[in-house]
């Protein structure tokens, strides 16, 4: 798939395996040049957003096998 990801985060990085607490995460995906078939991904559980992993780096939020949008 052809396309463009990323995202926002405002926490700072750490490898401490903890799960970082913030609303204002994001990510984002634009699958073309129209932005009404882009998709953004708002943060579900402030107390899960990110977690740092010393090993396997970050992980957004705790949404195993949940597509983005």
């Amino acid at each position: 798939m052809d396309g463009i990801v990323g995202g926002y985060n405002p926490l700072k990085w750490q490898s401490s395996d903890t799960w970082g607490i913030t609303n204002d995460s994001f990510i984002f995906l634009f699958k073309s040049n129209n932005i009404k078939e882009s998709i953004i991904s708002n943060v579900e559980n402030a107390e899960c957003t990110l977690n740092y992993h010393s090993t396997n780096g970050p992980y957004f939020e705790n949404r195993a096998n949940k597509p983005l949008g």
